[in-house]
């Protein structure tokens, strides 16, 4: 079977290079193509308890049925905490043509635009009567009507509420007499 491109990205606790990946992907006949170093990166969130780690690209060739083996292989070295194996060369799409759109039509050319005549001088209103001009307004007096309020009742208290009104008198007769006695107490 052809052998197809790759390309795996993967990260390491120390700078390592290609060594562990190198070694895997030879010993599956595999064959290294283009390496490249991205350089050491902090991370978001700590991975495996690892705070930093090395970036290194490897771009290689290699039968596709060996390539699950390799990502089983890579996922149980220790030395590397990540890794992601992509395909280098991906097959070329070719976009869909479109229709052609009509070409847009001359534009007319412009009319001219009348505008509405500005009204004529605004009317002034007719003269008021001499006769009514003369005349004073005169204003009467209207008597003030008083208004009453409406008395608004209060409810009557039913017994229960007339009974614990008449205990917390009592209560406060009571510690009056109370209050009493002990200031007699006190001067004695």
């Amino acid at each position: 079977m052809a052998m197809k491109e790759y390309e795996i990205t993967f990260i390491t606790k120390e700078n390592l290079k290609e060594a562990p990946v190198k070694k895997e992907i030879e010993a599956l006949g595999g064959k290294i193509l283009n390496i490249s170093s991205i350089g050491q990166k902090n991370f978001v969130y700590p991975i495996k308890k690892e705070k930093s780690g090395v970036y290194t690209t490897v771009v290689f060739e290699m039968d596709p049925q060996k390539l699950m083996d390799l990502n089983k292989k890579l996922g149980l070295k220790d030395e590397i905490i990540r890794h992601l194996i992509i395909l280098y060369k991906a097959a070329k799409i070719e976009a869909p043509k479109l229709p052609k759109l009509p070409k847009p039509e001359k534009t007319l050319p412009k009319e001219e635009v009348k505008l509405p005549e500005p009204p004529k001088e605004i009317e002034k209103p007719k003269e008021i009567e001499p006769a009514l001009k003369e005349k004073k307004a005169t204003v009467k007096k209207v008597p003030k009507k008083k208004i009453e309020k409406p008395v608004i009742e209060a409810p009557k208290p039913s017994k229960e509420t007339q009974e614990i009104e008449k205990e917390e008198v009592s209560e406060e007769e009571r510690l009056k007499e109370l209050d009493k006695k002990l200031d007699e107490l006190l001067k004695e």
